[in-house]
C-alpha cells in the first residue's frame, strides 16, 4: 500500500494449489527478498464474515425463529465484543449447539488477528481487508489474452502491470499534490504537514481534527474550574499507533499550547518524496 492508499505489487508467484505448504514456500521465498519487515499477522474480515454466514446458515435450526447472530464479529470495543461474545453463548449455545460450536472452535481462537478492537492496534494503516491483492489478480488476468499463455508471455504481462502501476502512482501524485496545496493551504494549524504528507494522510488528519475542534471550541468562555469538571476522553494512542498520524489528543495539545504540527511526528509511510514547497517556495508563504 503506498502512501497515497493506492496499490502496487512487489512481488507475483505462481503455484499450482492454495494451500498451507504453498503459501509457507511464498512467505518463504518473500523473506529472501527482504521485501517484508515484521508484521502484524490478520485474517480478512470480509472473509471471516462471508463463511460464517455461510457455515452458520447450514448449521442453524431455523424453526425457532431465531436469526444467526454477527454482533460477536462485528462489535469495536473490546469489552463490548467480550459481552456479545458471552451473549452468543448465554443465548445460544443450547438450542443451537452445531452452529455455535462452529464459531466457537473456528474463529474464536483467532478473533484477535480479525476483530476491529484488536486489529486496530496494528501497524495496518487501515487495512483489514485482502480485496486489493484479490483486486491485483484479477487486474493481472486483464493483461493476458487468454489463459493459457506461455510463462514467459506471462512473465512480460506482469512487467508491463508493475510499470503501469507506477506510472499510475506517478500521475496520481503530482495530481493530489496540487489538489491538496489548495484545500488545506489556510490550515497553519497542520504546520508542515500540509506540503510532506500525501493526501490521503491529511484527510485522516483532518478527520482527528474535526473530533478535537469542538472540544477546544467549548472550552472558549468557561473557567478552568468548569473545564476540568469535564476531561476529555481518555486516549487510548489505537490510532496513532494504527495509522502513524497524531490522534485527536495529540492534535488538541498543539491547539492549546499554540503548536503546529510537524512532519516528524508521523510515519514515513505517509511522507513524499521532497516537500511539496520544495520546488516552489511560494507555496510556504502563510495567508495573511
Amino acid at each position: 500500500i503506498t502512501n497515497l492508499h493506492t496499490t502496487f505489487n512487489v512481488a507475483f508467484a505462481i503455484v499450482n494449489k492454495e494451500d498451507e505448504e504453498a503459501y509457507t514456500w511464498l512467505v518463504e521465498r518473500l523473506e529472501n527478498l527482504r521485501v517484508t519487515e515484521t508484521v502484524d499477522q490478520q485474517i480478512c474480515l470480509w472473509h471471516v464474515l462471508k463463511n460464517v454466514q455461510s457455515e452458520v446458515k447450514r448449521k442453524w435450526n431455523w424453526p425457532d425463529g431465531q436469526q444467526p447472530p454477527q454482533q460477536a464479529l462485528r462489535e469495536q470495543e473490546e469489552e463490548d465484543n467480550h459481552m456479545a461474545w458471552q451473549h452468543l453463548i448465554d443465548q445460544f449455545a443450547e438450542h443451537q449447539e452445531p452452529a455455535v460450536s462452529y464459531i466457537l472452535s473456528t474463529y474464536f481462537p483467532w478473533r484477535k488477528h480479525f476483530l476491529e478492537c484488536f486489529t486496530r492496534q496494528n501497524r495496518n494503516f487501515g487495512v483489514r481487508v485482502t480485496s486489493r491483492t484479490e483486486g491485483s489478480h484479477k487486474e493481472l488476468k486483464s493483461y493476458l489474452l487468454n489463459s493459457r499463455a506461455e510463462l514467459r508471455f506471462l512473465a512480460s504481462r506482469v512487467e508491463q502491470l508493475v510499470k503501469d502501476q507506477e506510472a499510475s502512482y506517478n500521475a496520481k501524485r503530482g495530481e493530489e499534490a496540487t489538489r491538496q496545496l489548495g484545500q488545506y493551504s489556510s490550515c497553519r494549524w497542520m504546520g508542515d504537514l500540509r506540503y510532506r504528507l500525501s493526501r490521503k494522510a491529511l484527510g485522516l488528519v483532518a478527520q482527528q481534527h474535526r473530533i478535537c475542534h469542538s472540544r477546544v471550541k467549548s472550552d472558549l468562555g468557561q473557567t478552568a474550574s468548569q473545564r476540568r469538571s469535564e476531561p476529555p476522553p481518555e486516549c487510548t494512542g489505537a490510532f496513532r499507533h494504527q495509522f502513524g498520524l497524531p490522534c485527536s489528543h495529540d492534535i488538541e495539545r498543539k491547539l492549546r499550547s499554540n503548536q503546529e504540527l510537524s512532519y516528524l511526528d508521523t510515519h514515513p509511510h505517509w511522507h513524499l518524496e521532497e516537500s511539496l514547497a520544495a520546488n516552489d517556495p511560494l507555496v510556504a508563504i502563510e495567508e495573511p
